[in-house]
């Protein structure tokens, strides 16, 4: 294998080729995450190749190895358990360092949910974004996401796309227990995990996302568009934040979805 054929990007990794070193028997690689290592991609060179991959430092998170280079990513995150692995705690301060974002772990082998992974992907990331119901707002954030987007990848393709706009209700809750029904609307993209921080650095610079608590971006596995859910945060007292839940659709029963927030509606206007 020459040092040309790793991936740009593995995970939540970016490759650094000036990382690349190689010795008698094998070539590493080093994926960054900011300014850390967090994966390494080692190769033998000698006899068939066996890629071997590694969270950073070895000995904490996980490893895998395949024959083949295009599944070594399925098959490392197949085993992530966002809980133990101290590469996603470290991505997840970074990301929400960032400022008003909420970042839930990504779908583990532990879970009731069928996992996504892809090669060098690893994981998709979903945002979801809540906007103001405000034409004036929603027009500067249509302008803002068709023509100042940042493109992420080697490819023409910009792997940090919209996927759905949609309209939903938040309703917050106050100390004293009075719930309050808000019209919004949903924007969602997805990105790999290797750009999540940068596509949240660029929705917080640009003043995307809102200061309020409750309008939080939502950051999750992609796996989590496949069915209408609501997002509950209770009130956090010694905080002053309050509670509040977000109505998110999925792709498996738009119907119902419109349903739900028509009985919403005639709920709050009865």
């Amino acid at each position: 294998m020459s040092k040309q054929q790793f991936p740009s990007y593995i995970g939540f990794g970016k490759l650094r080729p000036e990382k690349i070193s190689e010795n008698n028997n094998e070539i590493n690689a080093d994926y960054y995450f900011l300014d850390r290592p967090v994966h390494r991609i080692s190769v033998n060179k000698i006899g068939k190749p066996y890629y071997q991959m590694w969270d950073q430092p070895k000995g904490e998170g996980i490893s895998s190895g395949s024959f083949e280079l295009d599944e070594l990513a399925i098959f490392h995150f197949n085993g992530l358990d966002c809980i133990a692995n101290p590469v996603f705690a470290y991505v997840r301060q970074q990301v929400c360092s960032l400022g008003n974002i909420y970042f839930e772990n990504l779908v583990s082998w532990k879970d009731n949910f069928t996992i996504h992974t892809s090669h060098p992907e690893g994981r998709i990331a979903l945002l979801r974004l809540p906007c103001r119901q405000d034409e004036d707002r929603l027009n500067w954030l249509d302008n803002k996401f068709e023509n100042e987007r940042p493109h992420f990848g080697d490819d023409e393709e910009n792997l940090f796309y919209p996927v759905s706009f949609y309209p939903s209700r938040l309703i917050v809750t106050d100390s004293s227990g009075s719930s309050t029904t808000r019209d919004i609307v949903m924007s969602e993209f997805v990105v790999p995990i290797a750009f999540l921080y940068d596509a949240c650095k660029w929705l917080t610079n640009e003043r995307i996302i809102e200061k309020e608590y409750a309008m939080r971006l939502l950051v999750t596995d992609v796996v989590k568009r496949e069915h209408n859910s609501i997002q509950i945060f209770p009130a956090n007292k010694a905080s002053g934040f309050p509670g509040y839940k977000i109505f998110l659709q999925g792709t498996d029963d738009k119907e119902k979805f419109e349903q739900t927030i028509s009985e919403i509606d005639d709920h709050t206007h009865a």
